[in-house]
């Protein structure tokens, strides 16, 4: 019985664990999202004020 409630603690704390892993994943993957965004639109300023194509 003692055993059988550790693994389910265990398999709880775990799951949630993961969970931040997945949210802290996917706004790391939106960071960079943002960031090649705003070098995009600098290359594109820059493009435009050179001449450049």
């Amino acid at each position: 019985m003692m055993m059988v409630l550790v693994m389910v603690v265990m398999g709880c704390d775990s799951g949630g664990v993961k969970d931040s892993e997945k949210v802290f994943l996917s706004e790391m993957v939106n960071l960079g999202k943002g960031f090649m965004e705003v070098f995009v639109s600098f290359g594109d300023m820059v493009e435009g004020i050179l001449g450049i194509k």
